[in-house]
């Protein structure tokens, strides 16, 4: 159990969004009234990299730092997400999946304050700026680790389970 007061007012917040019959905006307004400064002062700083803060059948809530000089792998989530950055700048790369092969889309840079969607079909990677840690709250809609996905091995082009092992040998 989370002891932190506003963690456990955030996920009680999004509890009841997810259930609303647009959870996908209603989360996004939600988000978007928090303010980086709230933020950096109200959540804590955890040891891990990634904390699954809640996890039940309709939602799951991360916390997520990227340090510079890690890249997170190209992976799908196979569910909406919703992820608020508060500190830090993160790049995204968007691709496609050919047939099992990686196809480079696009790319984004998302700045601290700024909200990024994504749908349960798209893959995307994330470094973070090469001087200031990232940090964020991912809200995903399902349980995620409780679903089948897919990371990719860029330099060989290869689709493999999403594992904590394979996401972790990826990660550069």
């Amino acid at each position: 159990m989370i002891n932190n007061h506003f963690i456990q007012q955030f996920i009680k917040q999004i509890r009841q969004l997810i259930n609303c019959p647009d959870p996908l905006n209603e989360i996004k307004g939600y988000l978007n009234t928090l303010t980086c400064e709230t933020l950096m002062k109200q959540v804590p700083f955890y040891d891990d990299l990634e904390v699954c803060l809640f996890e039940d059948k309709t939602v799951s809530i991360w916390y997520c730092r990227f340090i510079p000089g890690i890249k997170v792998p190209p992976h799908d989530h196979q569910m909406d997400v919703v992820v608020k950055i508060f500190d830090g700048t993160e790049h995204h790369g968007f691709y496609k999946n050919d047939n099992g092969k990686l196809i480079a889309l696009k790319s984004t840079q998302v700045n601290a304050g700024e909200i990024v969607v994504l749908n349960g079909e798209q893959i995307h990677d994330v470094t973070p700026d090469k001087h200031k840690v990232s940090q964020a709250l991912h809200v995903y809609f399902g349980p995620l680790n409780k679903i089948k996905r897919t990371v990719w091995d860029k330099e060989n082009n290869k689709a493999l389970p999403f594992t904590i092992e394979n996401y972790q040998a990826l990660a550069q």
